[in-house]
């Protein structure tokens, strides 16, 4: 009952084809990044693990959420220098329950109504902690929301859905919101990252997410990457 080491996959014309064409994403960047197998199965074959179902609101489903929360919250504020007032909690609150409604039903119970405080909590938190001491250093204006961006760079096609765009002062800032409190997934390790060392990148690696984002978006709109 060993565990046989999966086989190398050729890579035939019509694959090699597919991988022209294919429009890759920070996801499957990191996917090949850990198993160059894996990376074949799910997106060059179309392989899925057979969804189970389940009362739980799972964690991808909550970072949904709360993408679609912050979506709607700052939807209104596009186009013009933010203010703290504009950073308005009661807002923040109406806006969440009302996208936690039409999700979950108007009485959420139980877990429902626990991760709804939970989340609002955290988004408070997020607001007073981060958003406002922010706007209060520099002048902030958003200029996209949830935009996808395709690009092509040294012959191979890109596609980035970037969740927030902004301008404070004379930079552009690109953020990617997170539900994790553990940021260490989403760093590089600069100082062990050796490029000549193919092997060694999952390890020093987490994601390609950011890095990415910066190249296809200076490259789609002609900005340097160091003001990004």
């Amino acid at each position: 009952l060993q565990t046989q080491a999966p086989r190398p996959i050729e890579k035939s014309e019509e694959m090699i084809s597919f991988l022209r064409d294919y429009s890759y994403s920070p996801t499957s960047l990191d996917t090949y990044l850990r198993c160059p197998l894996q990376f074949y199965y799910q997106y060059v074959c179309g392989l899925r693990e057979r969804e189970a179902m389940t009362e739980e609101i799972e964690r991808e489903e909550v970072g949904l959420f709360v993408h679609q929360v912050l979506h709607d919250y700052f939807g209104n504020k596009i186009g013009r220098i933010l203010s703290e007032k504009d950073m308005s909690l009661r807002e923040l609150e109406q806006t969440l329950r009302s996208r936690f409604e039409r999700s979950y039903g108007p009485s959420p119970a139980g877990e429902a109504y626990l991760l709804r405080r939970q989340i609002e909590s955290h988004l408070k938190d997020f607001i007073r902690g981060y958003q406002i001491p922010k706007i209060k250093r520099v002048p902030t204006e958003i200029i996209g929301l949830e935009q996808r961006i395709e690009a092509v760079k040294d012959s191979f096609r890109f596609g980035v859905r970037l969740d927030r765009i902004e301008k404070r002062g004379d930079r552009t800032v690109i953020l990617d919101y997170k539900t994790s409190a553990n940021p260490k997934p989403l760093t590089i390790n600069f100082r062990k990252l050796n490029l000549e060392s193919r092997e060694a990148w999952p390890e020093v690696i987490g994601t390609l997410q950011l890095p990415l984002y910066t190249l296809i978006y200076s490259e789609a709109t002609r900005t340097q990457p160091k003001d990004v």
